[in-house]
C-alpha cells in the first residue's frame, strides 16, 4: 500500500514523504476471463421488406445516377452521416448510425436492416441462404408520383422494385405457393407521406392542392392501393 502524507506551506503544497508500506493485506486476483456471450436467438420471422422515406433508407438514394436527371437527389454519402457508425463513416442512412429500419430489425434478431435495392447485383436474389429481405425506401418520397418527381424513388417505383424481387424468389423457391408462405411470415415495414403533406403545413409553399381534406383522403386511397398491390 501506498501512504502520501503532506505538508502545507506558504508556497502551497508539497508532498513530504511517498512510502511503500507492506501490510497483512492480500495481493489483488487476477480478474476472470470474460464470459462467452450467448449467441443471438435467430430471427423470429424469415425476412424484412422496408417501404418509404428518408427515416428508412439506407442506401437507395445514394446509389440513384447522377447527374442532371437526379443531380437534386438527397444523398447521404458525405460527412456527417455515419460518424457513429462503425468507421465513422458515411452508410446511406440520413442519421449519424443506425435508423429506425435497423432498430426494429435488431430488435427482431437481424444484425441490421437489409440492404437498399440499389445496392444488390441484378438479379437478385439467386439464393435463400442469408437472404434476410430488401429495402427499397427512399429519401423524399412520397405516395403520390409527383412529390419530389425526379429526386426520389417513389413509392409506387418501390413497389415496382419488390416486384421484381417477388419474381426472382419465386424462381429460387420453385412455385408460387412457398413464395407466399415465405411473404406470409415475412414483416413489411413502411413509413411514408411526410413529404406529401409538408405543403399542408408550410404556407410559404405553393400549394399543389386548395383543399387539405380531399388530398388527405386521396393519399389514403393512394395508401389503400399500394397495401393492395403488395399482398396480390
Amino acid at each position: 500500500m501506498i501512504t502520501i502524507s503532506f505538508e502545507v506551506f506558504s508556497g502551497g503544497i508539497t508532498v513530504a514523504l511517498a512510502q511503500l508500506e507492506t501490510s497483512s493485506t492480500p495481493a489483488p486476483q487476477p480478474a476472470p476471463p470474460p464470459v462467452a456471450q450467448a449467441p443471438l436467438p435467430p430471427p423470429s420471422l424469415p425476412a424484412i421488406f422496408v417501404f418509404g422515406d428518408g427515416a428508412l433508407d439506407v442506401g437507395n438514394n445514394d446509389n440513384l445516377p447522377e447527374g442532371q436527371e437526379m443531380g437534386d437527389a438527397p444523398r447521404a454519402n458525405h460527412p456527417f452521416y455515419g460518424i457513429d457508425a462503425p468507421n465513422s463513416e458515411p452508410t446511406g442512412r440520413f442519421s449519424s448510425g443506425y435508423n429506425i429500419a435497423d432498430f426494429i430489425a435488431n430488435a427482431l434478431g437481424f444484425a441490421m436492416c437489409p440492404p437498399a435495392y440499389g445496392s444488390l447485383p441484378k438479379p437478385s436474389p439467386t439464393t435463400m441462404q442469408g437472404f434476410t429481405g430488401v429495402n427499397y425506401a427512399s429519401a423524399n418520397a412520397g405516395l403520390r408520383e409527383s412529390t419530389n418527381a425526379q429526386m426520389t424513388i417513389s413509392l409506387a417505383d418501390q413497389v415496382k422494385n419488390f416486384a421484381a424481387t417477388r419474381s426472382q424468389l419465386k424462381d429460387v423457391l420453385g412455385s408460387r405457393k412457398p413464395l407466399n408462405n415465405f411473404l406470409s411470415k415475412s414483416l413489411f415495414l413502411i413509413r411514408v407521406g411526410t413529404m406529401d403533406l409538408l405543403p399542408c403545413c408550410n404556407f410559404y409553399l405553393s400549394f399543389p392542392f386548395k383543399d387539405n381534406k380531399t388530398e388527405v383522403q386521396r393519399l389514403i386511397e393512394l395508401y389503400e392501393h399500394t397495401l393492395t398491390t403488395l399482398h396480390i
